[in-house]
């Protein structure tokens, strides 16, 4: 039961780093999106996040589905990933991730996801 509190947990400060990211232009550090005009970066950035949502939802919703433990697997392997790729870009031109506010979630996530792996 605790994994399953820790788990939605983790998802819940991916969805704010998400917010946080459309703020801070995250597009603009993907090749195919950071040419693109800015209105039209956040909108292919954030429909992008529309089947992710689903997914996340769908399994959260079906935790009983027998792949939930290898979906929750994926992700926190995946947010301990994402936090090291966030650590190497940081300094990258166009990164406007900045302060202990967006740095605090992304690691939390991380954080969480060796967590959950570990229990």
């Amino acid at each position: 039961m605790l994994k399953n509190y820790l788990f939605i947990l983790t998802i819940s400060l991916l969805i704010l780093h998400e917010m946080d990211a459309i703020r801070r232009k995250e597009w603009k550090l993907f090749v195919g999106l950071k040419d693109l005009p800015e209105e039209r970066g956040y909108l292919v950035f954030s429909i992008l996040h529309l089947p992710l949502c689903f997914i996340i939802l769908y399994f959260i919703m079906n935790s009983d589905n027998e792949y939930y433990y290898l979906f929750t697997l994926v992700v926190n392997i995946f947010l301990i990933f994402h936090g090291g790729i966030h650590l190497l870009f940081r300094k990258k031109k166009d990164n406007e991730f900045a302060g202990t506010y967006s740095y605090v979630i992304i690691f939390l996530m991380s954080v969480l996801g060796a967590i959950q792996l570990a229990l």
